[in-house]
């Protein structure tokens, strides 16, 4: 029983590295395809979406056919997703700029301001595919909920970081491993964070 349990348990490892391995693969070459700044987004779409549907236990479909798919389907509403996150970096970026001016308590204000205005645009760059995948949302109402999901549910926060960390370790460690595993083992991290606090706003609504 346990050398059946272990062999199977290493079938399924080796099926997660290899599949995480062509994801990361499709990710990159769907990227190029759209140029890098109009693939970036609609690849990062269909790679979440796999993942979540693997952490679902969900039959996928043949991954590239999906990818495909999925990438064609998210081109205009990822790249709209994309002028949105590219225009608050932007005004981000001018605010940096800009408070170097200033001086006395508009220099204050300017900066604590700045400093959370960028807080929550990484938050929202984190956790907008995860949010853009399991809901059916307006892009107003995903980066919403983007930006307050670690929040309500600091369990998400908690396993990201963690992950990342490991992450960076194994990579520290493994450094060849980066190109091939980099975008798909950060999403598979951070779709498994925000997978604990989706199922907890389905528990608390009571469906």
């Amino acid at each position: 029983m346990s050398l059946a349990w272990l062999s199977n348990g290493f079938y399924r490892a080796c099926e997660w590295i290899m599949t995480l391995a062509y994801l990361n693969f499709l990710w990159a070459v769907f990227t190029l395809a759209g140029g890098i700044v109009f693939g970036l987004f609609p690849a990062t779409i269909a790679m979440y979406g796999y993942i979540r549907m693997l952490l679902q236990k969900k039959s996928p479909p043949p991954l590239f056919s999906y990818f495909w798919k999925t990438w064609k389907q998210a081109f205009v509403r990822g790249n709209l997703l994309f002028a949105i996150f590219a225009g608050a970096g932007c005004i981000i970026g001018l605010n940096l700029l800009t408070m170097q001016q200033l001086e006395g308590p508009l220099h204050t204000i300017s900066l604590v301001g700045t400093t959370i205005a960028s807080i929550l645009f990484v938050i929202a760059f984190v956790y907008i595919f995860p949010v853009y995948v399991h809901y059916d949302l307006s892009l107003k109402a995903s980066i919403y909920v983007a930006v307050f999901l670690p929040f309500s549910h600091p369990l998400t926060l908690i396993i990201s970081v963690a992950g990342f960390l490991a992450i960076a370790l194994l990579f520290f460690i493994l450094p060849p491993m980066l190109p091939f595993f980099a975008a798909s083992c950060t999403a598979f991290v951070i779709m498994t964070g925000s997978m604990f606090a989706f199922r907890g706003v389905r528990t608390v609504n009571g469906s």
